[in-house]
This record gives structure tokens, sequence and C-alpha cells, in this order.
């Protein structure tokens, strides 16, 4: 499992989680854990945990905090960005991040742009 980095280094999905506070910090701290959990086991085929939101596109569910996400190459598990699920429907706004970033991945990636890095 890898979480998408900007240009400049910056990951929004590090940068949500560690910005958590009350309530929603404990949510964070069980989404890191579900996060783990996918890292050593991959995702479970559980619509309490995961569901998906557009194609292609999946978020991670743990309380009222979601990740979204997708694969490539069938197996790793890309994180786009972390958001607070406020209404029954997963925001268009949050759907068209994730589009995005998935789309500049693959660009990137056929463009030889992509790093990994621990």
């Amino acid at each position: 499992m890898v979480a998408a980095v900007t240009d400049r280094g910056e990951c929004h999905l590090v940068d949500f989680l560690e910005g958590l506070e009350g309530d929603l910090a404990d949510d964070g701290s069980r989404m890191v854990a579900v996060l783990e959990q996918v890292a050593s086991d991959g995702p479970r085929r559980d619509t309490q945990i995961s569901r998906q939101i557009g194609p292609g596109l999946f978020e991670f569910r743990k309380g009222r905090i979601r990740i979204a996400w997708f694969y490539d190459e069938g197996t790793l598990v890309v994180c786009t960005h972390g958001f607070v699920k406020k209404t029954q429907k997963t925001p268009p706004a949050e759907i068209r991040k994730a589009t995005s970033v998935h789309n500049r991945y693959f660009i990137d990636k056929r463009n030889g742009n992509i790093r990994f890095e621990e």
C-alpha cells in the first residue's frame, strides 16, 4: 500500500490523519489500524470497511473518516486522500479529487515519473 504525494513532497493523507482532533482522532486511530491490516493482508471484501465510490475508485470507511483509494496492477493499493464524511453520499468534490489523483498517477507512471519511498 502507498499514499500519493505531490510534486512538492506533500502527502495529503498523512496531513489529514495527523490533523484530526477530538472524536475524529479516535476514528483516525481506528483508520490507521485498518490501513495496517490492508497493508499486510490486502483489502477485505467487506462493505463495512470499504466500498466503491466511482469507476475504479474506492473508499476505506471507519466512523466518519474516509480514505479514497484505487488499485494499480490489481494488487497495489494507492491511497489518494482522506476526508470527513458529513452526508449520506460521498461528496462529488471528493470523488473528483480522487479521480484527479488517479489520472495523474497513471500519466506519471506511463512517463516513468513514479517513485516509491518508505
